[in-house]
């Protein structure tokens, strides 16, 4: 009898320790060291609050969740087979050390392929990147994409593109830019620009057709360029022949570079 009584005891005792594990405040304990595990759904009807730094009478507001903490990682570990996509994913907010950056950052971690696509910094301006509802355009600077991608600043927007030189490659830099005046074609390599187009220019200015031909000034759709207007050049080269200004006289080449005539102002 004494000995089923003590094996009771026991018991009872397991049950109150076990049950305190699980809800500490029930038996005036702490939460500092707890650790449980619920292997069941768990559903909570109010905001949650995580982190080391959260503190009792944290103000929602009509935040569903807040995490709180000095370096705050959210991190999403895929635990698929090796035959599924099993990519890891990291939530990171802010650097860790002293005078750092300010940012948002979606981070891809898993062995073999750790990177970061996703940069947003703080200070950010509104609608650095902006997708349209139905359509899905894409706004730069804008709240309202018009086309595929619009791209809107309050002077000169440009679009800059980079080789920089990582493949071994050179490095060099063009970029298309777009005002009031022009839209051009910079090297920014060399501070040139070879193609500028002004604002206003009329129609089929400069013209490709299917053909392959190019045209100035009309639609042509014929095998052979047509100009159709002015044309001021050093050089023009025409089929076989090159047409050009040599000390204020026009000069007509064959394709073997030999002059064939040439006029002068005098004729």
């Amino acid at each position: 009898m004494k000995i089923r009584n003590l094996i009771l005891l026991l018991m009872l005792i397991s049950l109150i320790s076990l049950y305190a594990q699980v809800n500490p405040k029930s038996f005036g304990g702490s939460f500092s060291g707890i650790k449980e595990y619920m292997p069941d759904d768990v559903k909570i009807k109010g905001s949650l609050g995580l982190g080391p730094h959260m503190i009792s009478g944290t103000q929602f507001g009509s935040n569903t969740m807040i995490l709180r903490d000095e370096n705050i990682r959210w991190y999403f570990h895929d635990d698929s087979k090796s035959t599924h996509p099993g990519m890891n994913w990291l939530f990171q907010f802010n650097d860790s050390v002293i005078a750092g950056n300010n940012y948002f950052q979606v981070i891809s971690d898993s062995a073999g392929d750790t990177g970061i696509p996703l940069t947003i910094m703080a200070g950010a301006p509104d609608y650095s990147l902006y997708i349209k509802e139905n359509s899905g355009f894409i706004g730069m600077g804008t709240s309202n994409p018009l086309t595929n991608l619009h791209i809107a600043d309050d002077s000169n927007p440009t679009i800059t593109f980079e080789q920089d030189g990582s493949c071994n490659w050179g490095s060099y830099i063009w970029q298309l830019k777009a005002d009031h005046e022009s839209f051009s074609i910079v090297n920014a390599s060399l501070s040139t620009t070879p193609i500028v187009i002004e604002a206003g220019a009329p129609d089929s200015t400069f013209y490709f057709n299917s053909s392959g031909a190019i045209n100035i000034g009309t639609e042509n759709n014929g095998s052979d360029g047509i100009i159709d207007g002015d044309v001021q050049t050093s050089k023009l080269l025409l089929g076989y022949w090159t047409i050009s200004s040599e000390n204020g006289t026009l000069v007509f080449k064959s394709h073997s570079n030999k002059k064939v005539f040439k006029v002068s102002k005098s004729q």
